[in-house]
């Protein structure tokens, strides 16, 4: 059953690699319907922009995610950047996230992990699972708040709760984690 387990968590361990940092699943998701969006009818373009312009918060993220990419335009994190803080000034929890990994990542700004954090911690006071992971992943390596394994278990477990694959599986990988002092393989 070890061999099992340790395998599993070698497993486990290089999945990580895929789904971490933090889980950009969301941005992928977004930049992928957008570009979608944009190639079907071009008029798309204009349509998002001027919606966000008009202060939607949806169209808002969607033209962050267009300067991100550089979807139809040439990329610009800055201009991302404004568009999310726009989104997040609403409290959306997908800007929050997406003004999170552009600090963690240092993407159009001076890479800080303490300012990451604080927006994925935003995110994920809200309820997002991806803000709950990133949060788990910050105190699980220490990245923008001092590292503390008992926390990242904890958020990890909030994003589970919501039957969130990549939580489940940050889990497993936690408690099969020597380090952390809280290990339990029948978790795991």
């Amino acid at each position: 059953i070890s061999k099992f387990i340790t395998k599993s968590v070698l497993f486990i361990s290089m999945s990580m690699a895929a789904i971490l940092p933090a889980a950009a699943d969301t941005y992928t998701d977004l930049r992928d319907i957008t570009n979608k969006l944009i190639t079907e009818d071009k008029d798309n373009l204009s349509i998002i922009l001027n919606n966000a312009a008009r202060g939607d918060t949806q169209n808002q993220i969607l033209a962050g995610v267009i300067n991100q990419a550089g979807v139809a335009v040439k990329q610009d994190y800055k201009q991302a950047m404004n568009w999310y803080m726009k989104a997040a000034f609403e409290r959306d929890v997908k800007a929050q996230y997406l003004i999170g990994f552009l600090h963690d990542n240092g993407f159009g700004v001076k890479q800080d992990h303490d300012v990451g954090f604080e927006w994925f911690k935003q995110a994920a006071d809200q309820g997002d699972p991806w803000g709950q992971i990133a949060v788990s992943r910050g105190y699980y390596k220490g990245l923008g708040v001092k590292r503390d394994y008992a926390k990242a278990i904890e958020w990890a477990e909030k994003g589970a709760e919501q039957d969130h694959p990549v939580s489940q599986l940050l889990l497993a990988l936690y408690y099969s984690d020597e380090k952390t002092g809280l290990q339990d393989l029948k978790k795991a």
